[in-house]
């Protein structure tokens, strides 16, 4: 039923003609969906676009089995990304630009055997920063003056330092390159 309305909802407002970009400045926030969802601050001027973002992510997991076993994950993140702007119709935009974005993240993990003694309990703790460059393009479209919906193809390389961790453990992750492909979706609101 959300699912109905939802469409029903885009739809009705699809077919406005006015559009939320123009040649005056504006501002705007935002919410992405992608791997760290991320609250964006948006500042549009005629066919660029410069956003601001931060994100949260908090995870937690107690699997069953012969341990038990209980650990955490935090992160947090911060970016700013640079668009161009390409009106292709009259309510349909494509995105494409560059974003920089640095995370802070943190494990927590203990596993203590089935007989609970202290001596079989394990604790691992650590830290690391995790710099990524991504490069993204994709549609937005926009419902209305002041809202617009985006999806965005996002390929992404990542540096991940050597973490720290308490206490000191005898191996590591060690630091990495990675490259990833992914999407993103976001919606704005403009004031």
């Amino acid at each position: 039923m959300r699912k109905i309305f939802l469409v029903v909802f885009i739809l009705l407002l699809s077919n406005t003609t006015i559009h939320a970009q123009d040649s005056t400045s504006r501002f705007g926030l935002g919410y992405s969906l992608g791997t760290n969802g991320a609250i964006l601050a948006s500042w549009m001027t005629g066919c660029c676009r410069i956003e601001p973002q931060i994100g949260f992510t908090y995870g937690t997991s107690n699997p069953s089995g012969q341990y038990y076993s209980t650990s955490t994950t935090e992160s947090a993140t911060i970016g700013l990304g640079f668009s161009w702007v390409s009106n292709v119709e009259k309510n349909l935009n494509i995105l494409y630009g560059p974003r920089v974005l640095v995370t802070a993240n943190k494990y927590n993990s203990t596993t203590i055997d089935n007989f609970g003694t202290i001596s079989d309990t394990s604790i691992e703790n650590y830290k690391y920063l995790t710099t990524s460059a991504q490069l993204f393009i994709g549609p937005e479209y926009l419902l209305g003056k002041h809202f617009t919906i985006s999806a965005t193809l996002t390929p992404t390389i990542s540096f991940r330092g050597n973490p720290t961790y308490d206490p000191p453990y005898s191996s590591s992750l060690g630091t990495s390159f990675t490259f990833s492909l992914g999407g993103n979706i976001a919606a704005r609101y403009y004031f």
